[in-house]
C-alpha cells in the first residue's frame, strides 16, 4: 500500500474527495491520518497495512518520490489533474461486483424517468419536444468527469426550464427559431458557469438568501402549474394570456376548448396522483409508480391514436426527427452572433439559479450520505456539461432534486449510475423509439410538468420561518427571513420568474448591509 500526504491542506478538492470516497462504498476506501491530515489507501481498494507517509497514493498506481524537483512538478500536475477531474480518482477504485448492479438498476429507473420528464421540460422551454431528450445525452457524461456528488442526476429542470421560457419569447415567434435560438442561450449558460468556476465566484450565491431562493421557487412552481392549464384544457397556445386571463378579458376563447383534451388531463393527473399510494400493496404497482411518467406517454399516445377517430381532436406533438442528435456549433451565422448581446443578462440569470438550485440539492444529499462537494467542481462540471449540451441542441441543464432522490433511494453508488447510465437509456430511446414520441399528446406533457411542479413549492419552509417569531434570539432575523420569503414570492408571481428573482437578490443585498451595520450583539451577565 502507500500514503498520500496532504500536507495540512483538508480544504483542497482532493482531500475532499478523498473523504467522500471513505463514505461512498463506490470509491477507494482511505484513512486519514493525524497531524499532517495525510490520507492512506490501498492501490486498488485492497487494505490498509499502515505504509509510511514518505509515499503517494493515486488510484491508478503511479507513486512519485521527492527527492528531485522533476518528480515534484510531475506530482503537482498529476494532483491537480485528479482535482480537476475527479473520475481519475474514483473509476480505477470502483467495485463493479459489489456496485455495478446497483447502478445499472438505477441508471435505468432515472434514464426512463429523464426520457418523460425531458419531453414536458423542453414543452415549458418553448422549443421542439425532442430536445429535451437532447439535452439530456452529453451534459449527464460531461458531468460524470468533474462533478463531485454522486446522487446528482444531470438533465432537464423545471425551474430553469421556465427561466428559460422566459427568455425565448424574445427571440423567435415560430418553435423552430426558438430551438435554433435556445442552443445559443445554452452556450452563453455554460459560458457563465465555467467562467465563475475559472474565477472562483462561487461566494456569488450567497447574495441570494436561502429564504428569498425558497419564496422564489415557491412562486415560480405556481407559476409553471399555471401555465399548463391552457394546454390541459385543449386552448391553443397564443399571447392572450393565462386561464384565468381569458375567462376575464376573453370568455369568447372557451369555447375553444376540447372535452376529450379534458378528459385526457383529468385522468392523466388523477394516475400520476394516485399511483404511488398503492406501490406497497403488491410490487406491480411500485414498477408502475416509479415509472409513472413513462406509463402515462405510452398509455396516452396509444389512446390518441383511436380517439380522434370517434371522439374528437387531440393535439399531439407531432413529427421529430428520428436517432441521435447532430453536432453542430450553435454560432453560425451573423443573425446568431447579433442576438448574443441580448441573451447575455438572461443567460447570467439562468447560470447563477442553475448553480445555486443544483448545489443546495447537492449538499443536501451529500450529508444524508456522509460525503462532501466541492463548490468549484461543481461549478465546472455543470459549465462544461452545458457547453457539450450546446452542441447539439440542448436547452440548459441543472442537476435535478426529484431525481437525486431517486438515485439515493435507489442505492446508486457513483456517477455511473447518476449519470452515464441515464444518458446510455436516453440515447437507446431516442434511436429505437423517436418515432413513438410524435404521437404523445400534449396535454400529457402538461400533466407531467404540473405535477412535478408541486413538488417544488416550499410553504413548509415559510410556516417554519413564522413558527419561529417568538424564539428569544435571533427574533429579529427570523421575522425578516419571513418577509422575505413573501416578498421574493410575491414579486415573482407579479412580475414573473425573470423580473422577479430580482426582487429577492436586491433585498438579500440589503440585509447583508443591514447585518454588517446593526449585527444582533447579546450582552451576557
Amino acid at each position: 500500500s502507500s500514503t498520500l500526504v496532504g500536507g495540512g491542506d483538508t480544504g483542497t478538492a482532493h482531500a475532499v474527495l478523498a473523504h467522500a470516497a471513505m463514505a461512498t462504498p463506490g470509491a477507494a476506501r482511505l484513512r486519514v491520518t493525524s497531524s499532517t491530515a495525510g490520507i492512506s489507501g490501498p492501490a486498488s481498494g485492497g487494505e490498509c497495512n499502515g505504509a509510511s507517509a514518505s509515499d503517494e497514493y493515486f488510484p491508478l498506481g503511479q507513486t512519485f518520490s521527492h527527492s528531485n524537483s522533476t518528480s515534484r512538478s510531475k506530482h503537482n500536475f498529476v494532483k491537480a489533474i485528479y482535482k480537476f477531474v475527479p473520475l481519475l480518482e474514483w473509476f480505477p477504485a470502483y467495485r463493479w461486483h459489489e456496485d455495478g448492479m446497483k447502478d445499472l438498476s438505477g441508471g435505468l429507473t432515472l434514464g426512463c424517468i429523464l426520457v418523460a420528464q425531458s419531453l414536458a421540460h423542453a414543452e415549458l422551454c418553448k422549443v421542439s419536444p425532442i430536445n429535451g431528450p437532447y439535452s439530456c445525452i452529453l451534459p449527464p457524461i460531461l458531468y460524470s468527469f468533474f462533478g463531485t456528488c454522486v446522487h446528482s442526476s444531470v438533465g432537464t429542470g423545471g425551474l430553469v426550464s421556465l427561466l428559460t421560457g422566459e427568455q425565448m419569447t424574445h427571440f423567435g415567434d415560430t418553435e423552430e427559431e426558438r430551438t435554433k435560438a435556445s442552443a445559443i442561450f445554452t452556450l452563453l449558460v455554460g459560458v457563465m458557469i465555467t467562467l465563475m468556476g475559472v474565477f472562483r465566484l462561487a461566494f456569488l450565491v450567497r447574495f441570494l438568501s436561502r429564504p428569498a431562493l425558497s419564496g422564489f421557487i415557491t412562486a415560480s412552481a405556481l407559476l409553471i402549474m399555471a401555465s399548463q392549464l391552457k394546454p390541459m384544457v385543449g386552448l391553443p397556445k397564443s399571447d392572450t394570456g393565462g386561464l384565468l386571463q381569458i375567462a376575464v378579458l376573453h370568455p369568447g376563447q372557451l369555447n375553444d376548448f376540447s372535452p376529450v383534451t379534458v378528459l385526457f388531463s383529468l385522468a392523466g393527473l388523477a394516475f400520476v396522483r394516485t399511483v404511488p399510494w398503492g406501490k406497497d400493496y403488491h410490487w406491480t404497482l411500485k414498477v408502475v409508480s416509479d415509472f409513472k411518467e413513462l406509463v402515462l406517454l405510452a398509455v396516452t399516445a396509444l389512446a390518441a391514436l383511436i380517439v380522434p377517430q370517434n371522439f374528437g381532436y387531440v393535439r399531439i406533438v407531432g413529427a421529430v426527427p428520428s436517432g441521435l442528435p447532430s453536432m453542430q456549433w450553435p454560432l453560425r451565422t451573423a443573425d446568431d452572433f447579433s442576438q448574443v448581446s441580448d441573451m447575455i443578462p438572461g443567460a447570467f440569470l439562468v447560470a447563477l439559479v442553475t448553480f445555486l438550485s443544483s448545489f443546495a440539492g447537492a449538499k443536501k444529499f451529500a450529508m444524508k450520505a456522509g460525503y462532501q462537494v466541492v463548490a468549484l467542481n461543481e461549478l465546472l462540471a455543470l459549465g462544461i456539461a452545458n457547453l457539450g449540451g450546446a452542441l447539439n441542441g440542448a436547452v440548459p441543464t441543472q442537476i435535478g432534486l426529484s431525481r437525486m432522490g431517486i438515485a439515493y433511494s435507489t442505492g446508486v453508488k457513483s456517477q455511473l449510475g447518476a449519470n452515464m447510465y441515464v444518458a446510455l437509456v436516453v440515447m437507446i430511446v431516442l434511436q429505437l423509439f423517436s418515432g413513438y414520441i410524435s404521437f404523445v399528446p400534449k396535454c400529457t406533457l402538461s400533466v407531467i410538468i404540473l405535477n412535478g411542479a408541486s413538488h417544488l413549492t416550499e410553504f413548509d419552509h415559510m410556516r417554519w420561518l413564522w413558527s419561529l417569531r417568538s424564539t428569544r434570539t435571533r427574533q429579529r432575523t427570523y421575522i425578516v427571513d419571513f418577509a422575505v420569503w413573501w416578498v421574493a414570492c410575491i414579486f415573482t408571481l407579479h412580475f414573473g420568474a425573470f423580473k422577479g428573482i430580482l426582487a429577492p437578490v436586491g433585498v438579500s443585498l440589503l440585509l447583508i448591509v443591514y447585518q454588517v451595520a446593526d449585527p444582533p450583539i447579546t450582552v451576557l451577565g
